[in-house]
């Protein structure tokens, strides 16, 4: 049998052991070779907290779309604006856009109502405020401290 058996009847099964490899088995592979290439990056501990802190606090707001919220959807909020990063000139353009809405609106003030997409916005407005502050802090420290914790500290 292993006679017949030739470069077309590999290719199956080549295919297959790619398949069946997870970045885990490659960066172990790589450690003895080149550990300077190596990523042991295992993901953020405390997302998955985050995301049921934010699913829990949804709820509580009980609004459109706030009850039956998902982590799936959180989740995938939060990745799909992953490495985006507002500049100064494009968060000017923001406010300056909001404030025109505002005086076109004239006198007839209509009270906002908090809807899943307004909370995605407000979420991006918070990510990208808390992006600009972590960059023009010189103080790493302050700057971890502040995009960990979500508030400001007294030293800034």
């Amino acid at each position: 049998m292993w006679k017949k058996f030739s470069i077309a009847d590999c290719i199956p099964f080549i295919k297959q052991c790619r398949d069946d490899l997870t970045a885990l088995c490659v960066n172990s592979c790589w450690r003895t070779l080149r550990p300077e290439v190596v990523n042991d990056f295992a993901g953020f501990p405390t997302v998955d907290l985050d995301v049921q802190h934010i699913v829990q606090l949804a709820r509580q707001v009980e609004g459109e779309g706030f009850n039956d919220l998902q982590e799936e959807e959180v989740q995938e909020e939060l990745l799909g604006h992953a490495g985006e990063e507002l500049t100064e000139e494009e968060l000017a353009k923001l406010v300056e856009k909001h404030h025109r809405e505002d005086e076109e609106e004239g006198e007839v003030e209509e009270v906002p109502t908090l809807t899943v997409t307004n909370f995605k916005r407000s979420l991006l407005y918070c990510r990208a405020l808390m992006d600009y502050f972590f960059n023009i802090n010189p103080s790493i420290e302050i700057s971890v401290n502040f995009k960990k914790d979500g508030e400001a500290p007294g030293s800034l």
